[in-house]
């Protein structure tokens, strides 16, 4: 398990066979914030999860959870028992994380994908 205390709140990455769970305490409040150092590491992380997991004998399936975009310029993904937000917080210094429901959100390889390409399109700007 991989863990990290970071700006507001921990989060956690655990290898789930052909998914991650990714744990959110955002501990008191709700929602982790990331500085941009918390988050290269954590991509860092997740790709090389994601990588091991894909290099491996998983079985493909069509992909059919792909993300939403809110009207406040967050993605979203959505699974059985929990939704997962990601975006740039009001004030611009932190991406924040929040899970409603369910703590792991379980993602799948196609996911954590995006989510990875969506946390480095933030890093960017």
């Amino acid at each position: 398990m991989h863990q990290w205390f970071v700006k507001q709140g921990r989060i956690g990455i655990v290898r789930d066979g052909n998914f991650l769970n990714l744990y959110v305490d955002p501990e008191g409040c709700d929602k982790c914030l990331l500085t941009a150092l918390d988050a290269k590491e954590i991509t860092e992380i997740l790709t090389t999860l994601a990588h091991e997991i894909w290099e491996g004998q998983i079985e493909r399936e069509e992909y059919t959870q792909q993300y939403n975009e809110t009207e406040s310029g967050h993605f979203q993904w959505k699974n059985s028992g929990s939704v997962i937000t990601v975006g740039v917080s009001s004030d611009f210094s932190a991406i924040e994380i929040k899970i409603n429901g369910n703590s792991p959100f379980k993602m799948s390889i196609n996911q954590v994908v995006e989510f990875i390409q969506i946390v480095q399109m933030y890093l960017s700007d």
